[in-house]
């Protein structure tokens, strides 16, 4: 059974089951639990990521696929209209480049501005203001 505060993202096309009651859903739960969001494309971003951050002893950072590059537009969207978004800190977004970086980041900042988000000028630059806090 969902919970208060569970979003269901738009990933993937086959349902799933919640590890915490067994109930089939068509997409996956997702729940902002830490201050600090990493949206990354698929689960390999995903491993990837976590494993960096558990090595480097980071426990404030919370890693969340969203079923690849198309779905980071539907998936910032959904999260930041979440009342549970209003409590977090920091916000990055990764997404393979391919064989355009240029296009790759144009993308991303699209999707920032789609959901309301403040989006950088150029790659790898923070950016302050995720609902208008600085």
């Amino acid at each position: 059974m969902r919970k208060p505060g569970d979003l269901i993202l738009g990933l993937g096309k086959s349902p799933s089951t919640c590890p915490r009651c067994g109930e089939v859903i068509e997409r996956p739960v997702f729940r902002i639990e830490k201050p600090k969001l990493l949206i990354v494309e698929g689960k390999d971003e995903e491993s990837f990521f976590g494993a960096v951050i558990a090595h480097l002893g980071l426990t404030d950072i919370q890693v969340t696929e969203v079923g690849g590059k198309r779905n980071i537009r539907s998936a910032l969207k959904a999260i930041a209209k979440e009342p549970p978004f209003s409590k977090v800190e920091a916000l990055g977004v990764t997404r393979d480049a391919d064989t355009d970086p240029s296009a790759a980041f144009k993308s991303v900042k699209a999707a920032l501005a789609a959901a309301g988000l403040p989006s950088p000028k150029k790659p790898l630059q923070p950016v302050k203001g995720i609902r208008g806090s600085t």
